[in-house]
């Protein structure tokens, strides 16, 4: 069986530019913009969608683009709910 080549992986870039992505969790809404410094989240800038999962989340391992819905894997499952 042949390994995996994680740079073959295809790779969701989220540009930034005002988008808003948006994900309720355990009951609360949770809205992050992305800006040309990073994500806004509260009164906070991420570098990443992915440490704004993990800020969300509490989770050490948590992929920022499926948790907001905007990796392929999730847009062909139709997104988060």
């Amino acid at each position: 069986m042949a390994a995996k080549n994680k740079s073959a992986r295809t790779r969701t870039k989220v540009q930034p530019g005002g988008e808003t992505f948006e994900r309720t969790y355990k009951g609360k809404l949770h809205k992050v913009t992305a800006t040309p410094d990073g994500f806004r989240y509260g009164r906070k800038t991420y570098a990443s969608l992915t440490a704004v999962a993990k800020e969300v989340t509490g989770y050490k391992a948590v992929s920022g683009p499926r948790f907001f819905g905007v990796d392929a894997a999730s847009q062909k499952k139709g997104g988060t709910k």
